[in-house]
């Protein structure tokens, strides 16, 4: 198979059989934690929720969520990273302002999803 180079934009790239082949992504935690971002938003959006990602935002908020009056806000967790207390009562904060439910949505390394309801003003301010 023939490599040639291609310049594109000023960067230098392998070009093999017509296709660039372009350099393997690093995984980093922002790159998992974003992935799960999107895979979160995907379910939303399939169960018919208008959401969007608070992207790079560091915030207690990753994604908000909205539904026939309903207000959804998430803080998404992968692997062995957890949520302090503070950062709970912040989010809490958070939904009892939008009146909606707050919830972390917490991913394990073997698939595995875990909801965990922190506020629903909804239901009397349920926690």
């Amino acid at each position: 198979m023939k490599e040639q180079l291609c310049e594109r934009r000023g960067v230098r790239r392998p070009l093999i059989m017509g296709m660039i082949r372009f350099p393997a992504m690093v995984s980093t935690a922002y790159t998992r934690g974003r992935s799960r971002e999107y895979r979160v938003l995907q379910t939303l959006r399939k169960e018919g929720w208008l959401c969007s990602r608070s992207a790079a935002s560091h915030g207690p908020v990753d994604i908000f969520a909205g539904r026939k009056g309903q207000t959804l806000l998430i803080q998404v967790k992968s692997g062995k990273s957890r949520v302090s207390e503070l950062d709970k009562e912040i989010l809490k904060g958070w939904a009892e302002a939008y009146r909606g439910r707050a919830e972390v949505w917490h991913f394990h390394r073997r698939g595995g999803l875990r909801k965990i309801l922190i506020h629903d003003a909804g239901k009397g301010g349920q926690t």
